[in-house]
């Protein structure tokens, strides 16, 4: 019995063997037969349509006063404790006194030359009633408005013979004397041409300041702006006067276009276009915030907007057309960061690829998949 069993198990083993030879063998034939499909790449595609589409130009900038204004007296003194706000961080009201050079010197030569532009007044008021007497009243007034904190505006003379008059005292010679003696008393008071903020200061009380050396800066609060920098194909979108969106951060503001530059950046090849913030919105801001300034081109009739890592060399895309990908040359009106504005090359209907597909070749077979 062991012997039956020991002499049939190795035929048993030897014809398993030979079945699946022969089934493996079937397999391979029958899959001969059949034809083999060849490789269709997947790709993102998007159908053609024209309409008007409007540009966005996006840009980048930081927030700055448009009037900054270094401070240079124009007078030499000792800086007086007295009013003294000329301290960084500090905010100005419009003609608010920022400080104060020691005024004495200039304050008695302008009293001086008043005293003695009063006496040549009164000299000659006396025989000007009686030889003049319809000029008399309004110099009588000139004469009772001279004051230290007031010199009023020379009256006109009606006829050369008035003039000729006054002249005779040394009227003229003293009052414009005066007059430029109290313009330079009044330099010794240095106040805030406008509502800002102190953004350096280089002096304290007691300090001696010298004209024309530079004693601190203020910038304005009220009026804001950003400068951007545009290609020259972006510029020719912009107009002065246009509306333009600023993004600071999570909160959004309006703005237009104040002035456009002319000069040509050597080393970016950008032209500086200048935004103005709205009046109100103006004070909230800081400077020195980064913003993103979103402006609206002019209108592009007849045109299809698709994405630019859809365009190859500058000036060609993929169609997908029978399953295969083929090459066409396209016109753009503008390219933005995202966005390829085309305006001809394309028909309306075209299948086009609208992703990056660096090692695509005409004549490459695709399946696409359209995208809104």
């Amino acid at each position: 019995m062991k012997f039956l069993r020991k002499a049939i198990l190795p035929i048993v083993i030897l014809a398993i063997g030979i079945l699946i030879m022969n089934v493996m063998a079937s397999r391979e034939k029958e899959q001969r037969r059949k034809p083999s499909r060849p490789f269709e790449r997947a790709v993102a595609a998007k159908i053609v349509e024209y309409t008007d589409a409007r540009p966005q130009i996006v840009a980048l900038g930081r927030v700055r006063a448009r009037d900054r204004v270094r401070l240079t007296p124009e007078v030499p003194g000792i800086v007086l404790s007295k009013g003294f706000v000329l301290r960084k961080g500090r905010s100005l009201a419009k003609g608010e006194l920022l400080f104060r050079i020691d005024d004495n010197v200039a304050l008695n030569n302008y009293r001086t030359t008043l005293s003695e532009l009063l006496n040549a007044v009164a000299k000659f008021l006396p025989d000007l009633k009686t030889d003049l007497p319809d000029s008399y009243s309004k110099w009588e007034t000139f004469f009772r408005e001279l004051t230290d904190s007031n010199l009023p505006q020379l009256p006109k003379t009606s006829s050369p013979r008035e003039k000729l008059f006054i002249a005779r005292f040394n009227f003229y010679r003293l009052y414009y004397m005066a007059q430029n003696q109290r313009l330079t008393w009044e330099k010794h008071f240095i106040r805030a041409p406008f509502a800002g903020v102190v953004a350096d200061a280089a002096i304290s009380p007691g300090s001696m300041v010298h004209a024309g050396s530079a004693v601190g800066t203020i910038v304005r609060s009220d009026i804001k702006e950003i400068e951007i920098a545009l290609s020259q194909t972006e510029v020719r979108f912009a107009r002065v006067d246009s509306k333009a969106e600023i993004r600071i951060g999570n909160l959004t503001y309006q703005g237009k276009i104040d002035r456009i530059g002319d000069i040509i950046d050597d080393r970016m090849q950008t032209i500086p276009v200048f935004i103005l913030l709205n009046g109100r919105q103006a004070p909230q801001i800081k400077d020195g915030l980064l913003a993103e300034v979103h402006l609206q081109g002019p209108a592009l009739s007849n045109a299809t907007v698709l994405p630019r890592a859809a365009l190859y060399n500058k000036s060609e895309m993929f169609k997908v057309a029978g399953g295969m990908l083929q090459p066409v040359a396209v016109e753009t009106a503008y390219l933005s960061l995202q966005d390829a504005y085309v305006t001809s090359g394309l028909h309306r209907g075209d299948t086009v690829v609208v992703e990056s597909m660096q090692d695509a070749i005409p004549g490459m077979r695709v399946k696409a998949s359209v995208v809104n």
